[in-house]
């Protein structure tokens, strides 16, 4: 699976890089994404859900519903690099987006790590295929 580099969104020395996959995926295929830190040594993600889709609808993007999360899991840290998945959006374009932060207190929940710092990334756009319909026999 190939990746694109994603914009900056933070400028200076806070940063995360988002890449999405280049060439299209199946309707039943699950995306997968890297985050990937720029001028940190880590920073720190929702452990519970931490990246959302976006589907682009006429000339904007809107955002996907996703399922609320139960309990509050200890946010996740992120070192170097990570690899991230969604289920299958189903057929469209898509964006990720993950918020991240920095300068955090670890081991709690991302809400309640008192970051110092906290920035949104957005990945490259890609597609999700409609699945192929076999003709009736």
């Amino acid at each position: 699976m190939g990746f694109a580099l994603s914009l900056l969104v933070a400028a200076g020395p806070v940063g995360a890089e988002l890449s999405a996959p280049v060439a299209p995926l199946a309707a039943t295929e699950a995306a997968s994404f890297v985050l990937t830190t720029v001028g940190r040594d880590s920073v720190l993600l929702d452990g519970c859900a931490p990246v959302e889709l976006e589907r682009r609808e006429g000339e904007s993007w809107v955002a996907v519903p996703r399922r609320p999360c139960p309990q509050r899991p200890a946010a996740t840290v992120v070192q170097q690099s990570l690899v991230l998945s969604v289920p299958p959006p189903g057929p469209g374009e898509f964006r990720a987006v993950v918020a991240y932060g920095v300068g955090c207190r670890p081991s709690r929940p991302f809400a309640f790590a008192a970051c110092e710092v906290v920035e949104v990334v957005r990945s490259n756009p890609f597609r999700v295929e409609q699945a192929a319909v076999s003709p009736a026999p």
